[in-house]
């Protein structure tokens, strides 16, 4: 996964996360399933997500596309996405993450 630096999407928007996952072994070439889960960042122990196991996903090659929509009760500030990796060609479900963006008014 490279970093791109922190993501910012205002509310009431809906927007594309473009995350590039990079298998360092070279064994997998194209991913075939993808959803992530977001939680507010100050939630330490993860216990209440903000979105859960959402499919609002599109996967393409190696790079996953999550849809963001911070909208309704989302407040402004800092939140962290995990991505779910399914379907590889071993018995392997990574869980990416976290990867912070922020939501701004």
């Amino acid at each position: 996964m490279r970093d791109r630096g922190t993501m910012r999407f205002n509310r009431g928007t809906s927007e594309y996360m473009v995350i590039e996952v990079v298998e360092e072994l070279g064994e997998i070439n194209a991913l075939a399933t993808a959803t992530f889960d977001i939680y507010k960042s100050d939630d330490i122990d993860l216990a209440t997500p903000i979105v859960a196991n959402s499919t609002s996903t599109i996967v393409n090659g190696m790079e996953v596309r999550c849809l963001i929509h911070p909208l309704g009760t989302w407040d402004v500030g800092y939140y962290d996405l995990y991505l779910n990796l399914s379907g590889l060609p071993s018995t392997e479900t990574p869980r990416l993450g976290p990867i912070e963006f922020i939501v701004e008014a």
